[in-house]
This record gives structure tokens, C-alpha cells and sequence, in this order.
């Protein structure tokens, strides 16, 4: 028991080292070329004066970010919960066995919403590639 926690334990760490993300200060244009960025589209906006307006693409893409964002939440709870039902199941196999199912369910979960949020990224820069604009979402 003690080496399946153990093996746990270190299996959440390597997690935890390879899936957050380091910082990168790099400048996206750094010699100043004529490079178009939503940094240069914003200053645009506030100058001509329409700070409060917004594209169709920036609401859908706010929208569909916040509806991945709370299900992604929702299945990550589920995973700890399950997480936690596994491992206070003190040798009782029901417990052991929802605690999987749980752990199965919310890790499938997770795995289409990260897919879901590609395919979605893929599809507006695609669509903002092929009309000329710059990417709303970053790769």
C-alpha cells in the first residue's frame, strides 16, 4: 500500500513538472517590423475610439473559452474526488471500484476537453488565416 502511495506520489510530481507551463519573456517583434499583433489592433481601436465594440470572433471565442475553462474545472474535480474515494476505500472493493470508474470518466473527460478546445483553436485561426485578420488564440 505504502509503495502504490509512494508511486502516486512521485506519478503527481512528474505531472505537476512537466504539465505547468515555465515562463517565457521572449518579445514577439523585437526589431519593430511591420508584423500586425493584437497589441498594434488594440491601440488602433482606442485611438479611432472604439474601445467598447467588439468583433463576433472575440465574443465567440470568449465564449467558447469559458465553457471549456468550467467543464474543464467540473472534470478536475471529479478526478480528485475520485481520487479521494479510491483512497479512502480502506479495502472495500465498491469503493475501489467507483473510485476507478470515477478516475477513468474524469481523466476521458479531460482528454476531450483539451481536444475540443484544439479543434476549436485550429478552426477560428483558420478561419481569421483565411479572411486575413491576425490569430485571436495563441498555438
Amino acid at each position: 500500500m505504502q509503495k502504490n502511495i509512494l508511486h502516486f506520489s512521485i506519478l503527481i510530481i512528474l505531472l505537476n513538472i512537466l504539465l505547468i507551463p515555465a515562463p517565457t519573456y521572449a518579445n514577439s517583434n523585437p526589431e519593430g517590423t511591420a508584423e500586425v499583433s493584437t497589441n498594434n489592433i488594440d491601440r488602433l481601436r482606442r485611438e479611432a475610439g472604439l474601445e467598447d465594440q467588439r468583433d463576433i470572433e472575440d465574443i465567440a471565442i470568449s465564449i467558447i473559452n469559458v465553457i471549456l475553462t468550467v467543464i474543464g474545472i467540473l472534470f478536475i474535480t471529479l478526478l480528485i474526488y475520485g481520487g479521494a474515494i479510491y483512497m479512502t476505500a480502506a479495502g472495500n472493493q465498491e469503493s475501489v471500484d467507483k473510485g476507478k470508474k470515477i478516475i477513468t470518466f474524469a481523466v476521458i473527460g479531460i482528454a476531450i476537453i483539451l481536444l475540443s478546445f484544439s479543434i476549436s483553436n485550429f478552426i477560428v485561426n483558420s478561419i481569421l488565416d483565411s479572411s486575413g485578420a491576425p490569430e485571436l488564440m495563441p498555438n
